[in-house]
């Protein structure tokens, strides 16, 4: 039976190339969502290198507000049979990174199986916003749709779920019998130099060098978290505020920003004044690890997970989501009061 992996951002696709490359199977297939950062390059390289048989390019489908009453799932299959093909996802053996999204939303109303892969590197760990989606799911209203496979199900909550696969067991914020470990370090290990060019020649831009560093200078980088996106704080204002905070009282030299996938801010603007370096967005951070002589002195983060499986630095400043929310508040009420 054919593999088919479904991806949504730019780490998606390099775990999931990772893994076939451990297995040399020809037989898998890729859903490339079209909402993903550099998707035309990305799909373009994955044709002409050959590594899956078939690499298919699917909308992002935005899922309409349905009334909360007994026929809303209902309503919300019909509404996605009329956009996914079922013919991509019939008779395979599905791997997807992000049972949440629409896609997924699919996968679980058609009672489609699937396995679940991590989102990001180790994001099912206690402390993270999982582990506040799961502080919901005491309800009885969930449990009595749970019961009766009524509704959405997902982030290893599903009934149509074979297992789940994250990095570490250790400190996971759920406890089920179907997770397995899978170590993101050793599928990196395991590549030899020319697969480490293969991959920087599929994600990196042709006409963008990323250079390192003379032995004399030093920098930081700032991988940024879409906090406005994902309704952690208010307004993109306060996201660039606390960004501008962190860069002031932790930046060490030349600054370096790396935007998260789902981040929509543009920060070359924002950030104009201290000359900060963009570095493009559609390439996982975890692959500036192959770049020669790529190093800065400081990470700096707000719980970035992908922060936990990079060398490059020699230095971590990284912020738990507590800390970001007690700074964000005080910015809020600092901007609050310059209006009054």
């Amino acid at each position: 039976m054919k593999i088919t992996y479904i991806c949504e951002t730019s780490y998606h696709v390099l775990i999931s190339i990772l893994k076939i490359l451990q297995t040399d199977n020809l037989k898998c297939e890729i859903i490339l969502i079209d909402n993903m950062k550099d998707i035309d390059r990305i799909y373009d390289n994955l044709v002409s290198k050959r590594l899956f048989e078939k690499v298919y390019r699917v909308p992002k489908v935005e899922i309409p507000y349905f009334k909360r009453d007994i026929f809303k799932y209902r309503k919300m299959r019909k509404f996605l049979e009329s956009k996914y093909n079922d013919e991509i996802l019939k008779g395979r053996n599905i791997y997807i990174y992000n049972d949440w999204s629409s896609i997924g939303y699919y996968l679980n109303l058609k009672g489609i199986r699937y396995y679940l892969l991590e989102d990001g590197l180790d994001c099912y760990k206690r402390g993270g916003m999982i582990e506040q989606y799961y502080k919901k799911l005491e309800k009885p209203v969930y449990k009595i749709r749970r019961f009766f496979k009524y509704g959405v199900f997902c982030m290893g909550d599903s009934p149509y779920m074979y297992s789940l696969e994250v990095n570490n067991k250790n400190g996971l914020c759920i406890n089920n019998k179907k997770i397995i470990e899978m170590s993101r370090k050793e599928l990196y290990l395991s590549l030899n130099v020319n697969k480490q060019q293969m991959l920087l020649d599929i994600f990196l831009d042709k006409d963008h060098e990323i250079t390192g560093l003379n032995e004399n200078q030093e920098a930081s980088i700032l991988l940024t978290q879409p906090l406005y996106f994902d309704h952690i704080v208010k307004s993109e204002e306060i996201q660039i505020a606390l960004y501008k905070k962190l860069i002031k009282e932790y930046g060490i030299g030349q600054i370096w920003i790396k935007p998260h996938p789902r981040d929509e801010i543009d920060y070359s603007k924002v950030f104009s004044e201290c000359h900060a370096v963009l570095l493009p967005q559609g390439v996982p951070v975890e692959l500036f690890e192959f770049l020669p002589d790529f190093r800065c002195k400081r990470l700096i983060t707000a719980y970035s997970t992908a922060a936990n499986g990079i060398d490059f630095c020699e230095d971590k400043v990284i912020f738990t989501r507590e800390e970001i929310d007690e700074m964000c508040k005080t910015i809020e009420n600092e901007m609050e009061s310059e209006i009054k």
